[in-house]
């Protein structure tokens, strides 16, 4: 078994309560649900509030339950109740004590949404009288600003300037030198692994290094899911047609804390030609999360051989998970509280075409075989 090293960041924590504490943590789970899928802040602060009411004996969930209110009350610009509220954990709960001095800071600010007190209008100064005779000028057209693209972690990376030197060298020692000198989350098509890169290039951003890097080898440089992606445009396009889970579509409440669990856990991994079973297995001891198989995947899985090689920092599961299943022509959904790791829609297809192929190609020898066999008997002896 390849060795691999995972470190795990968790954005949002849930702890393993006590029997007696269940209801709460779903409560909260409901509550964190409606704010940061659904948007919906005033049903999530009033679910928090019941919270802090009915579960008091549960300092650690309405610690949490606290400081999301307070977050809600800012996001819907209710300042005095976000103010007191925020104060209320400070005191309270010296756990989440430093987030709401955060959110206090931030109530202060001069850029905060809330309006901290009316102040007295300025008075009008009386305009100047014009001389009856002085020709009016036309007022100047102002132009508008042009607006600062706000750039991703993932851009600033690929933005800075590298110097590169590559005689000779397989793809995936070009990715893996390129994430170890930027910290960018770069994929590569597995297929591609010993594909010889010839560059050296200087003071140039590693953007336009990877993307000079793609040309010459006719593939594609591009980002999907917050990753830098190097493959062929035909593997690119499979990624991208793919369906995955979505808040809307996700309507059953065990489905619905997974999808949470699947957006806000982060994940660190390192897997090097790592079967992909082992890799699962993997994922299901360090999340705590159900993944099953379905037999058709499975079948495909072993037929190929398929492993996982990936080294992803500091990403979301879900996004870890769409580059390990997509990887290997498969997809996943949630179902009954669990995922599910099925065939892709054009991995079927694929599938599909190729037995019909093998199908027709098998007739069609089998008519060669029959006439060859009567033109034997109709040959005179």
């Amino acid at each position: 078994m390849n060795r691999f090293v995972v470190c795990l960041a968790t954005l949002v924590c849930f702890t393993a309560p006590a029997i007696a504490g269940e209801t709460a943590k779903q409560a909260f789970e409901e509550a964190f649900y409606l704010e940061k899928a659904e948007r919906e802040f005033a049903k999530a602060a009033a679910h928090y509030e019941k919270i802090l009411t009915e579960h008091t004996t549960e300092r650690v969930i309405v610690a949490k339950a606290a400081l999301r209110l307070a977050l809600c009350q800012e996001a819907l610009t209710l300042c005095d109740k976000a103010r007191a509220t925020f104060k209320r954990v400070v005191k309270e709960f010296p756990s989440q004590a430093a987030r709401a001095k955060e959110g206090l800071a931030r109530l202060e600010s001069p850029r905060c949404k809330c309006k901290l007190g009316k102040r007295p209008k300025a008075k009008k100064r009386p305009k100047a009288k014009k001389h009856p005779e002085a020709k009016r000028r036309p007022e100047a057209k102002k132009r508008p600003e042009a607006k600062k693209p706000v750039q991703s972690g993932l851009d600033k990376r690929l933005d800075r300037m590298v110097t590169l030197n590559f005689p000779a060298t397989p793809l995936g020692e070009v990715i893996a030198f390129s994430q170890d000198v930027s910290g960018a989350n770069l994929y590569f098509e597995l297929a591609l692994e010993d594909l010889e890169v010839n560059l050296r290039v200087r003071a140039v951003k590693l953007r336009a290094a990877l993307d000079l890097v793609a040309k010459l080898n006719k593939l594609t440089f591009t980002t999907i899911h917050g990753v830098g992606v190097m493959a062929t445009p035909k593997h690119i396009a499979e990624l991208k047609a793919q369906t995955w889970p979505t808040a809307k579509g996700t309507k059953e409440a065990p489905d619905k804390a997974i999808f949470n669990r699947l957006q806000s856990q982060l994940v660190t991994l390192n897997f090097d030609t790592t079967p992909f079973d082992e890799g699962i297995d993997f994922l299901r001891d360090i999340t705590g999360i159900n993944y099953v198989i379905t037999a058709d995947a499975l079948k495909q899985i072993h037929n190929r051989g398929a492993v996982i090689s990936l080294r992803l920092r500091g990403v979301t599961l879900d996004t870890a998970l769409r580059l390990i299943t997509g990887s290997n022509g498969l997809v996943y959904r949630l179902g009954d509280g669990v995922v599910v790791i099925e065939r892709s829609a054009a991995s079927k297809a694929k599938a599909k075409a190729k037995a019909k192929a093998k199908a027709k190609a098998k007739a069609k020898a089998k008519a060669k075989a029959k006439a060859g066999a009567d033109a034997e008997l109709r040959r005179p002896r």
